[in-house]
């Protein structure tokens, strides 16, 4: 029960065939490394998502400041993809 196999949460069946297999073993903690990573990937997917639209949203009021102020940046500087 030390193994870093038994560690991984809810897989306590020492005396089951499929928990005494080498291979079994590495299979599911492979399955649950890219399981994890899926789930990553669309939590980082979700924040790129919402950084976008908050830039987007943000743009305008940029724009506006530029406008407002001494450097010179105006509205017509930029282009919209």
């Amino acid at each position: 029960m030390d193994q870093p196999f038994w560690t991984i949460g809810s897989l306590d069946h020492p005396t089951e065939p499929w928990a005494t297999d080498l291979n079994t073993k590495k299979g599911i903690e492979a399955y649950l490394v890219i399981e994890h990573c899926h789930d990553e990937l669309k939590r980082i997917s979700r924040e790129a998502r919402q950084a976008v639209k908050w830039a987007i949203q943000q743009m305008p009021k940029l724009l506006m400041l530029s406008d407002d102020s001494q450097i010179g940046i105006s509205s017509n500087d930029f282009t919209y993809a």
